[in-house]
């Protein structure tokens, strides 16, 4: 099926972004954009050893400040 192919590959390329990240900011901020829209469990399969709290933690950051943006805490702050 063309969509599975399409969502697999688009996985895939979310997937190297996130292991060529550099911090854990921005790899939040690229996780963000899969993880409400992916099972854990498939995020697990292209990302061996994310924890459910670092998804748990991108799916909060998508809600409080939106898909793939930069966290509006002060940086003195720990930021969800």
């Amino acid at each position: 099926c063309l969509n599975h192919t399409l969502l697999m590959t688009n996985i895939w390329s979310l997937a190297e972004a996130y292991q060529n990240a550099s911090s854990w900011d921005t790899r939040r901020q690229v996780l963000s954009l899969m993880a409400d829209l992916v099972p854990y469990s498939l995020i697990q399969r292209y990302l061996p050893g994310i924890t459910e709290y670092q998804v748990k933690t991108a799916r909060e950051h998508r809600k409080k400040n939106g898909v793939a943006q930069l966290c509006s805490c002060p940086r003195a702050l720990a930021c969800v």
